[in-house]
């Protein structure tokens, strides 16, 4: 093969990662608002030790210490974006403040009434 149609190749998978890499995110708004939910800590040493394990036995001995790598790379990434999801229910779930004047803070005219 040559390397063009290596590289060509290599794009398709990329091309399939990155839409399961991304599938793989959305997830973490859900998984964050069912660990709230229950009170699961958002992070899980053991679930994630398991998880690595039951990567590293599914490629070659050889590839495992990368996969569990890439693999702690991408569940990094994924307990960020549940930190996000998590900041952003909590500041919809606070009341809004309403940046306009209250009508009796304006003049009749709309502007701001000034008191001395």
């Amino acid at each position: 093969m040559q390397l063009d149609e290596l590289r060509q190749k290599i794009d398709r998978i990329d091309n399939d990662l990155v839409t399961l890499l991304d599938a793989r995110l959305d997830m973490a708004a859900a998984i964050a608002k069912a660990k709230q939910a229950t009170g699961a800590p958002l992070y899980d040493p053991e679930r994630e030790q398991l998880k690595l394990a039951w990567v590293a036995e599914r490629v070659a001995p050889q590839r495992a210490d990368t996969m569990r790598a890439l693999f702690t790379h991408i569940m990094d990434a994924n307990k960020a974006e549940q930190v996000l999801a998590l900041r952003q229910l909590e500041c919809s779930a606070m009341p809004s403040r309403d940046a306009s004047p209250s009508p009796e803070a304006a003049g009749s005219d709309g502007r701001h009434a000034v008191h001395e």
